[in-house]
């Protein structure tokens, strides 16, 4: 049984002013697959899954579940979820 490609990201691309955080990064995950990011300080090993999950990108081609989601935001959105590890959300709270 061949797994259903939930995520694919090819040739992404994510400038901050003439600083390219994001340059070339293609990859693949399938159902029940878990992947992580290892590297050094540095790298914008953060930045990648804020422009998959966020922030368009500023190139490449990024399809959740075969749809791409540019043309198909609300529908990917209404299939995924986004936790950012800088999230300002709880000043924003009160009890």
């Amino acid at each position: 049984m061949v797994a259903e490609t939930v995520l694919e990201v090819t040739n992404l691309l994510k400038d901050y002013g003439e600083y390219r955080a994001v340059d070339g990064i293609s990859f693949v995950i399938k159902k029940g697959q878990g992947d992580g990011l290892l590297g050094p300080n540095g790298p914008a090993k953060a930045q990648l899954p804020n422009t998959v999950g966020h922030h368009p990108p500023h190139g490449g081609d990024i399809r959740y579940f075969g749809k791409d989601f540019r043309t198909n935001r609300q529908a990917c959105l209404q299939r995924i979820n986004f936790a950012s590890a800088y999230n300002t959300l709880q000043d924003r709270l009160s009890v």
